[in-house]
């Protein structure tokens, strides 16, 4: 599969997918943009895997903040993709752990597992250690606001 991607000037991604199995089959996607960043921060993106939950699929997002600070949240999706809700910040560099590595107070998500009603979140501490967080499924529910 190949994978070819321009945004036009309207804010929009065109994709375009090409399967090559024997026979070429294009088809045209467009994608609009749900998660934009607030003021205080420089971008947002996605950074986990998505993890099936009762309410859809629970995706890890991240924030780079202007000091460059790593900040991540939860975000809640349907099964077509479409923006549910999200949560604050959840998880975000606390100590002096954070304060040593190559990349000081990052702390960037790399993995979702959903095991026995706990959520836990695998991923990378400032660019030298990994982390593994743990939150029960029920109160990162409770923290999710209905996206607008």
């Amino acid at each position: 599969m190949e994978r070819d991607t321009d945004q036009d000037n309207g804010g929009r991604y065109q994709s375009l997918l090409a399967w090559k199995n024997g026979r070429r089959l294009h088809r045209s996607l467009q994608l609009d943009p749900v998660f934009f960043p607030e003021k205080w921060e420089t971008k947002v993106g996605w950074s986990t895997n998505a993890v099936r939950v009762k309410r859809g699929y629970l995706i890890g997002w991240h924030a780079v903040l202007k000091d460059l600070t790593y900040k991540n949240g939860l975000a809640l999706v349907d099964g077509r993709g479409k923006l549910l809700g999200t949560t604050n910040y959840v998880l975000s560099p606390k100590g002096v752990i954070e304060e040593y590595g190559d990349r000081i107070r990052v702390i960037f998500g790399c993995g979702l597992v959903v095991y026995e009603g706990k959520v836990i979140w695998i991923g990378g501490v400032s660019d030298w250690a990994i982390g593994v967080f743990e939150a029960d499924e029920g109160e990162i529910m409770n923290l999710m606001k209905e996206a607008t």
